[in-house]
């Protein structure tokens, strides 16, 4: 469709009013400004500017039709503008072009017409604006002059760039600030209140009411805000202009926001002079903080009004006047029914209760909790709390669970349990912590005491079942063990379509607990499981753990508790690569750093478990890439290839590695290694030179017996009985196996269940005995030493 056949439809357009403080300086270029030019008064008729035509040969055009082209060419660029087939910079480009073949601007004669705009609802106020630009001019009746551009501008930002303006020519212009808000108001409530706030102080006190309105609309906005420093300032500004003009519902007003910012002496002074109460032995007007004499009194009149005598008992608490306090009290029981008005009790009630006057504030509740309207919830808690305070323990008991019976409290929940578990009801106080996830959303603090309560009292398996499901309740349902393969890389979590908590009941949000709370908790759960020896659950927390982000932080120390819980679990599928991502990104590292990471002896010994418990030897090439990668690596990993090489029965590759290693390190366990690997050799079937590998064999063992310390050698004696029991010299055998019986040392008396080996060497003894047929001999090793 051509551009000309396009309908514009003024009503399709959104207009949206901006206001022009808080436009950023990106944005607010994207307008074009108005340039405003003086009235022009004009003595005489008025002259049409010449509108022939350039050429001479070419046609002359009347007035009315260069007019009528002008403005058929500005709306077919308004088209191509709102369908956004140019841009807004295209568009004024145009614009531009076209206003410079004007001879002049075009003239509005405000005497005689409206200006017209191209958003009808705004004329007034862009009428208005007009007058509020030209205030003080002696001009005002005469023609303003105006770009064409500015009809299309938007209308709202506009006038109110426009009132701003004007206001700031004259700031005591009320009915321009008053418009200006007005007109605020319909796009930005807040900072239209804003505008009302500003305006108070140019308020006249002949216009008391208008302030007092205005002030108690911006006071109630910003109290609701809990902005109540703001709110105090605006009823203050109208209360220092006309506080003759103030009713009782405005006094009450201010005399509640000054407890609310915590003006009780402003508050207490206002009561005096508005409330008729009489004040004894007090400086009117004193500063705030200024104690009051021992000697003040009170004297409360009977026809004060119920909110008023409300506010004041709560001055006088928060002012700690504590000999005016039966007499507060005493004439609220008199004048105020709890049947009807039981929020002003509530009121004074809580205000007590914040000054730590419980048995006062007991006085208050007692009749609301035996009232109908007000045996409320928030009343028993409040009941409870002062009775806890006052150390009345059943009755803040009853309290608690009458509030648990009105209504799913937490505090109320806790504190019950925290009382019950003080006089060693644990049944009971388990009972108030418990959740039904069926009725109920889950509370994880209430949970999480719960918890604390099972490992407390020893009941392990509900611990650990109620600990899980507080922890999952943000991590990824492992279901099956691929997932654990799967879920182990964040970035599956991350694209799949998988939501956090599956499989756990839900849980309310936002009372959530503190991830340093919920690590304490793991610690817990996983300690409780390895004493259990339950490592399947040791293993299906941690790694349920690690598909959390809420555990991100704390990502190092889980791998490390996945690789021991695949040890304990004996699962070394995920316990290798786990292993390897270890040890990967220490190819990062440069120099030193890399150098004592890489030569770390605890990673290399939980890499020695791994394998040990994995029974696979495809870990061999991946070593031997690793020590070919990188030759800072020390000799005492390279071990590993020595094992792998005795594990599989190549006696000659593992000879000639744990060679090397010994002529490095002259470690006496090496040594044992080659004796070791040497009598294999010797033992084979087609070994040719046995004595000799035998002697050699002997030879290695006997450095490895000189050099271990004096207190480990039993360690020693064992381990050559072991070499001579293999080789069929069991005379040998018997005198070293007899020899470790015999040892003692104060390191094996302090570590028997690590170091001492003599059921060991009894077994293998009574094993001599009873293939040799001595029986006697082999039961009587086997009950000396050996417990079942």
């Amino acid at each position: 469709m051509a551009d000309s056949d396009v309908e514009y439809d003024a009503s399709n357009v959104e207009i949206e009013e901006l206001e022009v403080d808080e436009v950023d300086e990106s944005d607010l270029s994207e307008f074009v400004e108005v340039q405003q030019h003086p009235a022009m008064m004009q003595t005489g008729s008025y002259n049409a500017p010449s509108t022939s035509s350039a050429g001479g040969n070419s046609s002359a055009q009347s007035e009315s039709e260069t007019d009528d082209e002008n403005t058929h060419q500005r709306e077919v660029l308004i088209k191509k503008l709102v369908a956004r087939e140019i841009t807004f910079s295209e568009y004024q480009a145009r614009m531009q072009q076209d206003d410079d073949l004007d001879d002049e601007d075009a003239e509005v004669d405000q005497s005689h017409k409206k200006k017209t705009t191209f958003f009808q609802d705004y004329s007034n106020a862009r009428r208005d604006v007009l007058r509020g630009n030209l205030q003080g001019s002696p001009r005002t009746e005469g023609k303003v002059t105006l770009r064409r551009q500015r009809r299309f501008l938007p209308a709202a930002l506009q006038a109110l760039k426009c009132y701003t303006r004007s206001i700031r020519a004259n700031p005591k212009n009320i009915d321009m600030r008053l418009k200006r808000a007005r007109l605020m108001e319909t796009r930005d409530e807040k900072q239209a209140f804003k505008y009302y706030y500003n305006m108070l102080p140019y308020i006249p006190k002949e216009q008391a009411d208008f302030l007092i309105s205005i002030a108690k609309r911006v006071a109630e906005k910003f109290h609701k805000e809990t902005n109540v420093s703001a709110a105090l300032d605006a009823m203050q500004q109208a209360y220092r202009t006309a506080k003759e003009k103030f009713n009782m519902e405005d006094i009450n007003l201010l005399v509640e926001l000054l407890i609310a910012n915590g003006h009780y002496r402003r508050a207490l002074d206002i009561l005096a002079v508005h409330a008729n109460v009489e004040l004894h032995n007090y400086d009117m007007g004193a500063a705030e903080g200024t104690q009051l004499s021992p000697n003040f009194s009170i004297d409360i009149p009977d026809d004060i009004v119920l909110d008023l005598r409300t506010k004041l008992a709560v001055v006088l608490v928060h002012l700690k006047c504590e000999q005016c306090f039966d007499k507060a009290i005493d004439d609220i029981l008199t004048h105020i029914d709890p049947e009807n008005a039981g929020d002003c009790y509530l009121d004074v009630a809580e205000a007590l209760m914040n000054e730590e006057h419980y048995h006062q504030a007991l006085r208050l509740l007692v009749p609301l909790i035996k009232s109908k309207k007000f045996s409320l919830a928030a009343v028993w808690l409040r009941y409870a709390d002062c009775s806890r305070c006052i150390e009345n323990y059943d009755e803040a008991i009853v309290g608690y669970e009458k509030v648990i019976s009105l209504a799913h409290h937490l505090d109320a929940r806790l504190a019950l349990a925290a009382l019950l578990k003080k006089q060693g009801k644990y049944d009971e106080a388990l009972q108030a912590l418990e959740q039904d996830p069926d009725k109920e959303y889950l509370d994880p603090e209430v949970l999480h005491e719960r918890c604390l309560l099972l490992h407390e009292v020893g009941r392990y398996q509900q611990f650990l079942a109620a600990g899980f499901m507080l922890l999952a309740r943000h991590c990824y349902q492992i279901r099956k063990r691929q997932d654990i393969a799967v879920l182990s890389h964040v970035k599956y979590h991350e694209c799949k379509d998988r939501t956090p908590g599956e499989g756990v009941p839900d849980f309310v949000t936002g009372n959530d607990l503190s991830v340093e709370t919920e690590w304490e908790l793991v610690l817990r759960l996983l300690t409780v499981a390895d004493e259990l020896r339950d490592y399947t659950y040791y293993m299906k927390l941690v790694f349920t753990l690690q598909t959390s982000k809420r555990f991100y932080n704390y990502r190092p120390e889980l791998q490390q508790l996945a690789l021991t819980a695949c040890i304990y679990n004996r699962d070394p599928t995920f316990g290798l690569n786990i292993i390897r991502d270890q040890i990967r990104p220490l190819f990062n590292l440069k120099g030193d750093a890399f150098a004592a990471k890489i030569n770390h002896p605890q990673l290399w010994n939980l890499f020695n478990l791994v394998i040990f418990i994995s029974g696979d030897v495809r870990y061999h090439r991946y070593l031997a890439r690793v020590f070919f990668r990188s030759v800072g690596i020390g000799v005492y990993p390279k071990v590993l290839i020595a094992n792998y090489h005795l594990n599989c029965s190549t006696y000659k590759y593992a000879l000639n590695e744990y060679n090397k290693i010994y002529l490095v390190t002259n470690d006496p366990l090496h040594a044992m290694m080659i004796a070791v690997t040497l009598t294999q050799i010797a033992c084979q079937k087609f070994t040719n030179k046995k004595q000799s590998l035998i002697a050699q064999a002997n030879v290695f063992m006997e450095k490895y017996l000189t050099s271990r310390p004096e207190e480990l050698r039993h360690e020693a004696f064992y381990n050559l009985g072991r070499m001579y029991h293999q080789l069929g010299l069991l005379h040998l055998a018997v005198d070293y196996y007899k020899r470790v019986l015999s040892f003692d040392s104060a390191v094996v008396k302090e570590n028997p269940q690590y170091l001492d080996l003599k059921a060991e060497a009894a077994f293998n003894l009574s094993f001599i005995y009873k293939r040799s047929g001595n029986y006697e001999l082999a039961r009587k090793y086997l009950y000396e030493y050996i417990q079942v």
